[in-house]
């Protein structure tokens, strides 16, 4: 196991808090539920209050420590509006401290939507929390995975709590969609959908089912799949048709983020960049685990065997598996380091570098040939765009006096 000294040590900027381990949906795909991973059965059904505090407040501390000026925290779950509203209240009384003690706390909760309490919802607004809600589309391809126990269809529930978060003045900048991709909803089907939401603001987020041990091919099929990745071509269609007929109307992070780093930003996440991980998530029995995309393929496949009442995150940062991930680009697989896109993509979606036996970091992503088709499509639509930004800012700088120049 690596260890740092305490100048060197990476810094944590997020913490998700999984306050339930229960959901009032029964979506197919689900990781925390429906796919490897069994720790839910393990743990409480709630977290307590003073577990969510305690893990913010060690976020707090590393920030303060080390001079940060932002955290992140994430409600989470199973499904985190039906924790108890009076939990709520303390937790956000007490990110409202922190934040007048000069750190900034971006909130976010992300929800199903399934139903929302309208005394939760005007104290999400009072503490500025953003509000993401999960659909995959339009009805009949969301209630194809997003269903209830019953096997009954969520979409139109879940519609009409969107659109009564919005009645009830929700600021619309604060509210968001994520959705994942499903190669057969039409990109231009999935577009006009998205247009005609209640919120602006959507994520299209890759699958986390597949692995290599559950390729998105079938066997025999990597050959053929290469030409045609399903999930790939899919984003290459739906950025074209944003970018040429859309942009205006919608908002789609998951583009921004690619231009973005396409032009040179040190934007990333789980699948633009990956320089760095620096998430921990917190589960309802104070457990501290790895980041999501690792539970998918293996029962305990996120545990870190770390608690959060006896672990500071100094501590943590050692720990083998968050030292990688929060040095994550020094373990480039070696397969990436020609590549085109290796900056840009720097070795695939997380959940996709994994197999049954666990994370593997210096093994580029199962999806790597959906990668390359989308990055390859953004950079033939984009890069024009860009070179003549960049010609345009040249012949502005030659046509400045020396001076101005230097």
């Amino acid at each position: 196991m690596p260890t740092l000294n305490a100048t060197s040590v990476p810094r944590f900027s997020t913490v998700i808090l999984k306050l339930t381990s229960f959901c009032n949906l029964n979506c197919s795909y689900c990781y925390m539920f429906n796919l490897g991973d069994r720790t839910f059965e393990r743990m409480p059904r709630y977290m307590p209050v003073e577990t969510a505090v305690t893990a913010v407040d060690r976020l707090a501390t590393q920030a303060r420590s080390r001079q940060a000026s932002k955290i992140n925290v994430v409600l989470h779950g199973g499904e985190p509006t039906l924790w108890p509203i009076n939990n709520f209240v303390q937790l956000l009384e007490g990110i409202r401290a922190i934040r007048c003690a000069g750190i900034a706390v971006e909130v976010s909760l992300q929800t199903n939507g399934y139903h929302i309490d309208r005394n939760l919802v005007d104290l999400l607004m009072e503490h500025d929390v953003m509000l993401g809600f999960s659909l995959d589309g339009p009805a009949r391809y969301n209630d194809e995975f997003r269903v209830t126990h019953s096997g009954s269809g969520s979409y139109t529930k879940v519609v009409d709590t969107v659109n009564r978060v919005v009645d009830w003045g929700y600021d619309l900048r604060r509210l968001g969609a994520l959705c994942v991709i499903n190669p057969k909803i039409d990109p231009k089907e999935f577009l006009d959908w998205a247009c005609g939401a209640p919120v602006r603001n959507i994520n299209v987020l890759w699958p986390i089912e597949f692995s290599w041990s559950r390729p998105p091919w079938h066997a025999g099929d990597e050959k053929a799949y290469v030409s045609n990745p399903a999930y790939g071509r899919w984003m290459a269609s739906a950025f074209e048709k944003w970018w040429n007929e859309y942009v205006d109307q919608l908002s789609v992070l998951t583009f921004y983020d690619t231009i973005a780093r396409m032009m040179g930003s040190h934007t990333h996440n789980d699948s633009i960049g990956n320089d760095y991980i620096d998430m921990f998530v917190v589960n309802c029995g104070g457990n501290i685990e790895y980041p999501d995309y690792l539970r998918a393929q293996l029962d305990g496949g996120a545990a870190s065997g770390h608690f959060i009442g006896n672990t500071t995150l100094d501590e943590l940062s050692r720990d083998k598996v968050f030292d990688t991930l929060l040095t994550l680009r020094k373990h480039l697989p070696a397969i990436c380091k020609e590549c085109r896109h290796a900056d840009v993509c720097g070795g695939g979606f997380i959940a996709g570098r994994s197999d049954a036996m666990g994370f593997r970091a210096d093994r580029r992503s199962v999806l790597c040939y959906d990668h390359l088709f989308y990055f390859d499509a953004v950079n033939r639509i984009v890069a024009p765009y860009i070179m003549a930004m960049i010609s345009v800012q040249n012949d502005s700088e030659k046509s400045l006096p020396l001076q101005a120049r230097a």
